[in-house]
């Protein structure tokens, strides 16, 4: 027995040195409750990026527009969005849901497929091009 309770003990953890290999991510969770609740913040987290991420973008674009520069502020908005992007990776490694590509979306928006226009995602067709961009309802189909 005092070789089992040897062999489960912890490692130590070495600090982290500048240039070396991150911290490994954390063992999911085992129960149903526990996945549940990390799968939820992954969602948030997700949803908080993007808004920060739309949040940052018009800081800059006003900054430039009124000729101004608050580089302590940009800084702040990065550093926050710096952190809620290293707890969504780490999320996304310990549930094994990692995306290749981050997707922005903003409900009530969408974009032509052929020239890439920013519509109303309600739209039928492009007021740029002309193409047709929502599928329309079949007429057998009760409305």
């Amino acid at each position: 027995m005092a070789n089992d309770t040897d062999a489960e003990a912890p490692t130590s953890v070495q600090p982290a040195v500048p240039g070396a290999p991150a911290e490994p991510a954390p063992p999911p969770p085992t129960t149903w409750r526990a996945r549940g609740r990390a799968r939820r913040r992954l969602r948030y987290l997700r949803a908080a990026r993007e808004l920060a991420l739309r949040d940052l973008g018009g800081l800059v674009f006003e900054l430039h527009r009124h000729n101004r520069e608050r580089p302590d502020l940009v800084t702040a908005k990065l550093d926050a969005l710096g952190e809620l992007d290293r707890e969504r990776r780490i999320l996304e490694d310990a549930l094994d849901d990692r995306r290749d590509v981050d997707v922005l979306r903003l409900p009530g928006l969408a974009s032509c497929p052929r020239c890439g226009t920013v519509l109303a995602s309600d739209a039928r067709f492009c007021s740029s091009c002309g193409q047709a961009v929502a599928e329309t309802a079949p007429a057998d189909a009760p409305a």
